[in-house]
């Protein structure tokens, strides 16, 4: 495989796995192969994960889509507190909240609690919130902070107990675990055509892991999918269910923005899902509601 050294891949129909596959290796140095089971850093898919648990939230009474960020955030009051910025901006993109900051999206690249904090308190929105849309991680680290304020857990344990528990999503979490270092593919950047393939490292995503931390594999990601779709009661309600999937942000062209997931079409089916990309690895799920199929696409 010339561009990717490896590739995981799956699709399922109401619930049933109808393929699962894999190309090329999960580890160039041991050469070790990709399997359908090899774990992947999936990124920016995580924010789907953020979401529901927002969503959560709001069914439990918890928190409130239309309250201002600061209500739960104090420290974002010197930049956010009269600037009307709510959840529901936060989860569509659309609060005029910086993209990443101080963040370079490298190995070493991830802010820690307190360098996020100063990104956002030097200059953490640029625009008025419902004024444009501009995706933005640092929006989704916030609604990770919200989470972990109201439910009094660290995200990657308010992600575990909320939702890779339930499903028992098996390979899937938030930190490198030994359980899911174990069959963690290798991560690879772009190189010129004859050059050696350059490694990542396996680091942890900090302040951003809300936003692009997430570790799993294709069988977790399928069945991840399936609790979305209408009927399933393991993660949330129909309502909260459509509320997510529905256009929310209308872009000049698609995707379209729901809470957390994108919405677009394929020859003519409507779809949802989102892709993904971190320090060596590029990603991809989508599923199709009406038709009860989702499918993903998982590259080192």
């Amino acid at each position: 495989m010339s561009r990717t050294p490896g590739v995981s891949f799956g699709i399922s129909h109401d619930g049933d796995t109808i393929l699962l596959g894999a190309a090329g290796s999960a580890d160039l140095e041991s050469s070790a192969p990709a399997l359908p089971t090899t774990g992947y850093r999936v990124a920016s898919i995580t924010k789907t994960f953020t979401a529901t648990l927002v969503m959560q939230l709001v069914e439990q009474g918890k928190l409130r889509l239309d309250e201002p960020v600061a209500t739960y955030l104090s420290w974002t009051k010197p930049v956010l507190g009269s600037s009307g910025v709510t959840l529901r901006h936060l989860l569509t993109h659309s609060g005029g909240i910086i993209r990443d900051g101080s963040c370079s999206w490298t190995d070493d690249g991830f802010p820690d609690v307190g360098r996020f904090h100063a990104d956002v308190l030097g200059g953490g929105a640029f625009a008025e919130p419902a004024v444009g849309f501009r995706y933005s991680n640092v929006a989704y680290a916030l609604l990770g902070e919200i989470v972990e304020k109201t439910t009094s857990l660290g995200f990657a344990a308010a992600v575990d107990k909320r939702i890779v528990r339930p499903l028992a999503l098996a390979a899937s979490g938030t930190r490198i675990t030994k359980r899911l270092r174990s069959t963690l593919a290798t991560g690879y950047l772009y190189r010129r055509p004859g050059e050696p393939w350059p490694a990542t490292k396996h680091t942890e995503a900090g302040a951003f892991e809300p936003a692009g931390g997430l570790i799993s594999n294709v069988p977790d990601l399928l069945a991840y999918q399936q609790a979305h779709f209408p009927g399933s009661t393991k993660l949330l309600n129909d309502l909260s269910k459509r509320e997510m999937q529905r256009t929310q942000w209308q872009r000049s062209e698609e995707p379209h923005h729901g809470y957390g997931w994108m919405v677009y079409a394929v020859d003519g089916v409507s779809l949802r899902g989102h892709s993904g990309g971190y320090p060596g690895f590029v990603t991809r799920i989508a599923f199709a509601p009406e038709w009860g199929v989702a499918a993903t696409v998982l590259t080192n």
